[in-house]
């Protein structure tokens, strides 16, 4: 994460974010992911990357899994 606000634990498999302060967050994935998921809904956020580029606003909550 390349700025301050945002509480984020991350592994191979799975990503947990919680924005305290509104903004875009540019998040460096551990590795390459083929999909990454919505883990609430199962939309897919995003293909065949590394790294990801959120929107969230202040006191959400996300929860990505990572294929």
């Amino acid at each position: 994460v390349t700025r301050p606000g945002v509480l984020c634990e991350v592994n191979s498999s799975f990503l947990s974010l919680h924005s305290c302060v509104s903004g875009v967050y540019n998040i460096q994935l551990p590795g390459k992911a083929r999909f990454v998921r919505n883990a609430m809904t199962g939309e897919i956020i995003a293909k065949d990357t590394d790294c990801l580029k959120l929107e969230l606003p202040a006191w959400k909550s996300i929860w990505l899994l990572l294929e």
